[in-house]
């Protein structure tokens, strides 16, 4: 994206949440959603913006937009949270009733549900208890944020 692009993004996305921007600002800002999204491509950039526009009720900053752009493009995101509980109470039920059930190999596999797990070891058997899925799920949610953040992470963004 060159600056004019940006500049042009940064005035639409400040017009869909009907913000002003404000000519005293105007570099400082310029000069921070380009230092956060100048190696992203303009168009792609702005479907995002589109997207969370439709979504959220206040004006994003530029690192939310440039995760949320990055996000949709990680190859192997994590299972929700949900997903997760579900795989749990399956482990669980077929180590209790001595069956086979099988949870998807997407869901099983991923980095995140395993160190979430092995973490949790012994703890996580026999869980059923709301308080139970609150201690599970707050556990993979620091995974799952972590693993995110590595995914989303500049490495080097040179003007």
């Amino acid at each position: 994206m060159n600056k004019q692009e940006l500049e042009d993004i940064v005035r639409e996305t400040y017009g869909m949440y009907n913000k002003d921007l404000f000519e005293v600002d105007r570099q400082h800002i310029m000069r921070g959603w380009w230092a956060v999204l100048k190696d992203l491509p303009a168009d792609e950039v702005r479907k995002t913006i589109t997207t969370i526009a439709t979504r959220e009720k206040f004006l994003p900053p530029a690192g939310q937009i440039r995760n949320a752009h990055l996000e949709t493009r990680i190859e192997n995101p994590p299972p929700t949270p949900q997903q997760f509980w579900g795989h749990i109470l399956t482990v669980n039920k077929n180590l209790n009733t001595g069956t086979r059930t099988e949870s998807p190999k997407k869901i099983a596999e991923h980095p995140c549900v395993k160190a979430t797990m092995e973490e949790l070891g012994t703890a996580m058997l026999g869980v059923s208890t709301n308080g139970d899925r609150t201690f599970v799920l707050e556990a993979y949610t620091r995974h799952t944020t972590t693993y995110l953040e590595q995914q989303t992470v500049v490495e080097s963004n040179e003007t």
